[in-house]
């Protein structure tokens, strides 16, 4: 208990740490007054050694991860691999106007009741989202970008952004394993029916347009619960907690599926590569259909580092 309380308050004071105005994060930020150690893999066969390190994309900047040893993984490999780097602006307005919008001449309205796209609209406002694009995004879109929004301020700490900009830095070859395009497409693939019904059940929860204390209260806790669970490298405790938030039709389009496109891509990096650092989301390495498993299931040696 007094660990959530601890993270709860992590995450409220990071607004007010951010308030005062700091300098652009750096890896090395993260090194000092260590007070968190995730789960670090490392993957091996013959002369090759693959490290798989589970980000999370979103992280408050009293969180210290950055431990020797990830260091040491980090430092001495060839090449880091990420999930996606992207592109600016301008050349994404097309592909989200071709994977993230509702199909032409459709709105967000007509599927909802009054009660719900009241709701809708509200949330939209609040987090600032133009209603014009609002009507017209399909529900996982919109629901990405009010998360976006909400927590602008923690991405510059996020773990993958850390670690490409030291990648950049340090002057080390930087792969993405998949395209935007490809990411769009992998995500645009749920059932807009099942999308649909997603979004009616986060509408329904929401006792009122405008989140009380109450329902701050309730999300800072679950995103500590996650934080914590990564911070602690409790990675039991994080498979459950993924699995309890993720849909089984997302899971299965936006994690099994690309988890399966991405090994193999990763099979061909390591073959001309001795030594490979990944940082991909969390929860692409838990459970039966999580990247390490895969490479167990392949021949490959999988031990935990911390």
């Amino acid at each position: 208990m007094f660990q959530k309380r601890f993270f709860v308050a992590v995450i409220v004071s990071t607004f007010l740490w951010l308030l005062t105005g700091c300098g652009e994060p750096t890896l090395n930020d993260a090194a000092r007054g260590l007070n968190a150690s995730p789960a670090l893999w490392k993957v091996s066969k013959n002369d090759k050694e693959i490290y798989l390190f589970g980000s999370v994309h979103i992280l408050p900047p009293q969180i210290r991860w950055y431990t020797p040893t990830i260091r040491s993984a980090f430092e001495s490999s060839d090449v880091i691999v990420v999930e996606s780097l992207q592109t600016d602006r301008n050349s994404l307005r097309p592909l989200f106007v071709k994977y993230a919008f509702l199909p032409q001449g459709h709105v967000i309205e007509e599927y909802l009741t009054k009660e719900e796209y009241r709701k809708y609209l509200g949330i939209a406002k609040e987090a600032g989202i133009d209603t014009y694009y609002a009507n017209r995004m399909r529900p996982w879109f919109f629901l990405a970008t009010v998360e976006a929004r909400m927590l602008q301020p923690m991405r510059a700490y996020g773990v993958d952004h850390l670690f490409i900009e030291a990648a950049k830095h340090q002057g080390k070859r930087l792969v993405a394993l998949e395209s935007d395009e490809e990411i769009l497409q992998t995500v645009s693939r749920i059932p807009l029916a099942k999308d649909i019904a997603r979004l009616k059940t986060i509408l329904s929860q929401a006792k009122k347009i405008q989140h009380d204390a109450t329902d701050r209260k309730k999300a800072a806790e679950e995103a500590a619960e996650m934080m914590m669970a990564w911070a602690l490298g409790d990675v039991q405790r994080l498979k459950r907690l993924f699995r309890k938030r993720m849909p089984k039709a997302t899971y299965r389009h936006v994690i099994a599926a690309r988890n399966r496109m991405w090994f193999e891509r990763l099979l061909r990096l390591s073959a001309s590569h001795r030594r490979v650092f990944v940082i991909v989301g969390a929860g692409h390495l838990l459970g039966k259909e999580g990247l390490t498993e895969m490479f167990r299931r392949r021949g490959f040696r999988v031990e935990r580092l911390q």
